[in-house]
């Protein structure tokens, strides 16, 4: 099969190279496909992502989700516990955007921000005091 229908989404490949266990991504997309995503809700998966990926890199492979099953479970809209690890990042404008998010030839999001505008430039993992509500 030459043809990758999943390659014309750029919001699922931003997903796709953010999600820490690269399994079965046609599943994936058809998972992607059926949620119908809008941009509100493709801000908070990567945010949710900003999190919870390097919780995942420390699991083993056997415990993580596969990119489907997170998507079909929702697993964007579950809250951080209480002390668990979470991500710091500094972040700097995107220089492929200048920080505009876009792609100022297509008007895509640019696939190295993923639209945010910035990208990461430094992550360090904290252990959230037990005390620490999170919203």
């Amino acid at each position: 099969m030459t043809a990758q229908p999943y390659k014309t989404d750029p919001w699922f490949e931003v997903f796709w190279k953010k999600y820490p266990r690269k399994k079965d991504k046609g599943d994936a997309w058809k998972a992607w496909r059926s949620l119908k995503i809008d941009e509100k809700t493709f801000m908070t998966i990567l945010e949710a992502l900003d999190w919870q990926a390097p919780i995942m890199r420390k699991q083993e492979p056997v415990y993580q989700k596969y990119p489907a099953g997170w998507l079909r479970g929702w697993r964007w809209m579950d809250e951080r516990e209480k002390g668990q690890v979470a991500t710091e990042e500094k972040r700097s404008k995107c220089v492929t955007c200048d920080g505009k998010g876009t792609d100022t030839n297509t008007g895509a999001l640019c696939p190295k921000c993923g639209g945010r505008g910035s990208v990461a430039v430094h992550q360090r993992l904290t252990r959230l005091p037990a005390t620490l509500e999170l919203k």
